[in-house]
């Protein structure tokens, strides 16, 4: 599900990155997973696209929230499995 909170100007290396994030969220997706952030970030890595260090890794998450915020990425593509809701607050 795509939702559009905000608006954001992407620039031309930044559609691309979102181009490749859709296109691997997707291959996922289609097999039936959903994938954290960590998972998306290590296939970049795997396919040339970024290099591993924790400095791209960081620009990787920054850009993923902003675009699923604008309405280009998918909310249930990426999860965070660390986070464990115990109850409702109220």
């Amino acid at each position: 599900m795509r939702i559009h909170y905000e608006s954001h100007r992407f620039g031309e290396k930044a559609h691309n990155f979102i181009g490749v994030a859709n296109t691997i969220i997707e291959e996922y997706m289609d097999q039936g997973f959903a994938l954290t952030l960590r998972q998306l970030y290590y296939q970049f890595v795997a396919r040339n696209f970024l290099p591993n260090d924790v400095r791209s890794y960081g620009k990787l998450g920054a850009l993923i929230s902003k675009a699923r915020r604008a309405g280009h990425i998918d909310w249930n593509a990426i999860e965070d499995r660390t986070r464990f809701l115990r109850k409702n607050a109220h």
